[in-house]
């Protein structure tokens, strides 16, 4: 058991290091954008330290790397597009629209106090979707509804 922990922390390390090259940013920058120190990032991609949970959520919030494919290597190292949704999926984010479309016109206008309605982070969260790529999705999803 331990040798398979092993090896997916392993794996996990070779993601973030090919989600790394992704990124234009080197390696310096990105421990300045996450705010942590860039000795902790070299040590990551060199497989000398495993990278915290909350390291790997915020690489992938903040560069747009699927979260899923960070941790597991499914789905695609990008995070989806409204056109890449399927039409299940597609149709489950209209009708979430459509049973709150007044308090979700209201944030994505940035007209309200919250920073976000809860039935949208319940959705977000249900999904592993960041707040950014949450916020694009509404934005093509209401388009497509006009």
């Amino acid at each position: 058991m331990i040798k398979d922990e092993i090896r997916i922390e392993d794996e996990i390390a070779d993601r973030l290091a090919q989600a790394i090259g992704f990124v234009s940013d080197s390696i310096p920058e990105i421990a300045r954008k996450l705010e942590v120190a860039k000795l902790n990032v070299y040590r990551y991609v060199a497989k000398t330290r495993t990278p915290s949970l909350s390291f790997c959520k915020a690489f992938c919030d903040v560069y747009g790397v699927d979260f899923d494919w960070l941790l597991t290597g499914k789905s695609n190292p990008k995070e989806r597009g409204y056109s890449s949704l399927s039409e299940y999926e597609k149709t489950e984010l209209l009708k979430l629209i459509s049973e709150n479309e007044t308090m979700i016109a209201c944030y994505m206008r940035n007209d309200t106090d919250y920073h976000e309605p809860y039935v949208i982070k319940r959705y977000r969260h249900a999904k592993g979707i960041s707040r950014k790529v949450m916020f694009n999705l509404l934005l093509n999803a209401m388009a497509e509804l006009d």
